[in-house]
């Protein structure tokens, strides 16, 4: 790889805060250890009327349509940088072979080549 490998390291830590600001938005952190949010809600308790839990309903759906893709992105931003670690970023999962730099520089968490 002719591209220095700390480019895309530093666009891969770059992307991997903007998606745990964004996640955070969402929901909150499981614990130090895991990679997954959880969404909780705020919840009227008894007080609350029909028309408050509509809302709260429909705003944990959407959140919960968000945050599964979201999180996808983080672990493979997680995975990416492990591979950096490991020396073995940069290699298509299914064939083995060398993902060409533009699409390291366009996608630098890409898991394949674009043939596959």
């Amino acid at each position: 790889m002719s591209l220095p490998i700390e480019i895309l390291k530093e666009k891969l830590l770059a992307e991997k805060a903007l998606l745990e600001q964004e996640l955070n938005h969402i929901g909150k952190k499981m614990d130090t250890e895991s990679s997954d949010w959880i969404i909780g809600t705020e919840g009227g308790g008894d007080h609350a009327d029909i028309q408050e839990n509509a809302d709260e309903v429909i705003d944990f759906q959407q959140r919960i349509a968000l945050l599964e893709p979201l999180e996808q992105q983080y672990q493979d931003v997680l995975d990416a940088l492990d591979k950096i670690d490991a020396g073995t970023y940069g290699i298509c999962e299914k064939t083995g072979d060398a993902i060409p730099e533009e699409r390291l520089m366009a996608n630098p968490s890409a898991r394949t080549c674009a043939h596959c």
